[in-house]
């Protein structure tokens, strides 16, 4: 909140000091015109393929890694399309490397990566065309999940 923000609501508190006040967070933007089947398919392509690429780019090694995709619901008729990736390592230091490594690409790639408080290492990044992506170490484990640009679809693509 502002400055001026809280002049605002000191005033009116002294004004009116029965009256409870309470701000709520703007709503969130609409999604995105109804699209298509073709869309959607489009969706669950380009997540997938922008999670190999970042693995294949920053050259993430560990032993065979185990994929999962899936469409989420976010609100009604909106959906958003993820694809995961858990790669082991041999410790939490090979993958914290390779959550440094993925970092990298993600900022040559014009992503706007940024780091998320918590006791493991942990980033987000939000690409120019609306993709996520969540970087995070899960023990000796990276894990990489990408996530589409929200889409309202009709009918549950999953």
């Amino acid at each position: 909140m502002s400055q001026s923000d809280e002049v605002f609501f000191e005033t009116l508190r002294d004004l009116q000091p029965d009256v409870d006040i309470v701000v709520l967070p703007p709503e969130p933007p609409p999604a995105a015109p109804d699209a298509s089947h073709d869309d959607a398919v489009a969706a669950a392509r380009g997540t997938a393929q922008t999670l190999d690429a970042l693995l294949a780019e920053s050259g993430v090694g560990g032993r065979p890694r185990t994929d999962h995709e899936r469409w989420d619901r976010k609100q009604v008729d909106v959906h958003v399309h993820v694809s995961r990736a858990r790669v082991e390592h041999d410790d939490s230091y090979a993958a914290t490397e390779s959550l440094l490594a993925v970092g990298d690409v993600l900022e040559a790639g014009g992503w706007q990566p940024r780091p998320i408080d918590s006791p493991t290492p942990w980033l987000r990044a939000t690409s120019p065309s609306g993709l996520e992506a969540d970087v995070a170490v899960e023990r000796s484990h990276l894990v990489v999940t990408v996530t589409s640009a929200p889409l309202r679809l009709e009918d549950d693509p999953s």
